[in-house]
C-alpha cells in the first residue's frame, strides 16, 4: 500500500512595512510573490496552505484546512494526522488497518474510520478556572488557560470521546463529514482545542471514534524508555527522536526456539542475556544441522536424525535422567528387569525403534 507523507504549514505572517529594510524591499517583495505562487502546492515534502497563517493560535483552523486540502487535491483512502513530535511505525499501522485485524471495529468501513488513542470525558476548561478547578491538575501545564472555551461556544462540562491529537486516522468519508460540520458552524464558534474540536465535529455527524491499539500518548514530562516504544504503532511527545526510531523497530514477537526467544526478549528490553550460537549460514550447514544436530528437549518428537542414545536421554523425564554408565540394568545396581508398557510398547519405544532404523540406514 503506497503512503505519502507531507509536512503541512500555514502561510507566513505578513511582515509590517517598517520591518523591511529599505535597500532590500524590492527583493523581499519578489520572494513573497514567489511564495504566493506556491501556496497549496506540494513542494518537496511540504505543502503551505493559503487559507490559514502559521501559528499555534491557528492550529484548529490549520487542521481543518489540511483535511479540506487533502479532500480536494488527493485521492486518499486513509489519512493519518500526527504532530511533529510523533513517531509512527507505518507497517504495524497498515497491518491493523486490514479488516481482519480490526477486531474492535467490526463492520466499520475504512472510509468512515476515525481512530486513535481515545480520551473519554475530558474536562472543558473555562477562562475563570484556577488549578483547583481542574479534575486532573497534573495533566495540564501552567498555561492551561490557552484552551479555555466560552459557554456560548460549548456549554457542556466535558467533551464527547475524541482521539488524541498526537495522531489519529480518518477515512475519506469521515474527513468529508468533519469538514462539512466545520463549514456549518457560525463564525467564531471554533473550540481552541484541536483534537477535541475534531471530536465534537465527528460526534455531530455520527462518526464514532475507535480506540486504536498501541497508539501511545505519554504524559508530559514522563520518563521514556525502550518499553515505551516496543511493538507500538504510534508514540506522541517524543523527546529523543533518534532513540525513539531505534526503539520503535523493536518487537517481542518471536517465532524461534524457546532459548532464542528468551535471548531476544532480554536483548529487546535491555536485560542480561547470553547470545545463542549462530544459525547455519549455508544450505549444506543447514542440512547437517538437520541430520546430526541434537534434538531440543522441548521438541523430542522432531526425530531430526540424532543418535538413539541422544533421543533416549532427551525422552526421559528431567528427574530420572541418570549419569552415563549408571543405568538400571544388571551390574549397575538395578534389578535387571525392564517395565513393559501396555499394548506392546508406548510412543517412546516406537520413537526409539524408528530412530535406530534411521541410524542403521544412514551408517550402512
Amino acid at each position: 500500500m503506497p503512503w505519502r507523507y507531507l509536512y503541512v504549514l500555514g502561510r507566513p505572517k505578513a511582515r509590517p512595512p517598517h520591518a523591511k529594510a529599505s535597500g532590500g524591499a524590492h527583493q523581499e517583495d519578489l520572494v513573497e510573490a514567489k511564495s504566493e505562487s506556491l501556496l497549496d502546492r506540494v513542494v518537496g515534502d511540504e505543502v503551505t496552505l493559503g487559507a490559514v497563517t502559521e501559528g499555534y493560535e491557528n492550529l484548529v483552523y490549520k487542521t481543518l484546512e489540511a483535511l479540506r486540502w487533502a479532500l480536494t487535491h488527493t485521492s486518499f483512502e486513509i489519512l493519518l494526522k500526527t504532530d511533529d513530535d510523533t513517531v509512527v511505525h507505518v507497517g504495524r499501522l497498515w497491518m491493523w488497518l486490514s479488516e481482519k485485524n480490526r477486531v474492535n471495529a467490526p463492520g466499520v468501513p475504512l472510509a468512515r474510520l476515525y481512530a486513535g488513542r481515545i480520551f473519554p470525558g475530558s474536562q472543558v476548561i473555562r477562562a475563570n478556572f484556577t488549578r483547583k478547578d481542574l479534575w486532573h491538575p497534573t495533566w495540564f501545564p501552567s498555561d492551561f488557560k490557552k484552551w479555555a472555551v466560552d459557554f456560548d461556544v460549548y456549554s457542556a462540562a466535558s467533551y464527547p470521546p475524541y482521539c488524541s491529537g498526537g495522531g489519529y486516522v480518518v477515512g475519506r468519508e469521515a474527513a468529508r463529514l468533519i469538514v462539512h460540520a466545520y463549514d456549518q458552524l457560525p463564525h467564531g464558534k471554533a473550540i481552541p482545542v484541536e483534537d477535541a474540536f475534531v471530536g465534537v465535529l465527528a460526534h455531530s455527524q455520527g462518526v464514532v471514534p475507535l480506540d486504536a491499539p498501541n497508539f501511545q500518548d505519554p504524559p508530559r514530562g514522563s520518563l521514556q524508555t525502550r518499553d515505551t516504544f516496543i511493538d507500538q504503532v504510534l508514540v506522541h511527545r517524543v523527546v529523543e527522536p533518534y532513540k525513539a526510531f531505534r526503539w520503535l523497530m523493536l518487537s517481542d514477537a518471536c517465532f524461534d526456539t524457546k532459548k532464542r526467544c528468551k535471548a531476544q526478549f532480554n536483548r529487546t528490553h535491555d536485560l542480561p542475556y547470553q547470545e545463542p550460537p549462530p544459525m547455519a549460514e549455508t544450505n549444506e550447514q543447514r542440512l547437517q544441522d538437520w541430520l546430526n544436530g541434537p534434538i531440543p528437549r522441548r521438541n523430542v518428537q522432531a526425530l531430526t536424525g540424532s543418535s538413539p542414545d541422544d533421543l533416549l536421554a532427551a525422552a526421559q523425564p528431567k528427574g530420572k535422567r541418570g549419569k552415563k554408565g549408571a543405568g538400571s540394568g544388571k551390574g549397575a545396581g538395578g534389578s535387571g528387569k525392564r517395565k513393559k508398557t501396555k499394548g506392546g510398547g508406548g510412543r517412546g519405544s516406537q520413537m526409539r525403534r524408528l530412530a535406530r532404523a534411521r541410524w542403521r540406514d544412514r551408517n550402512a
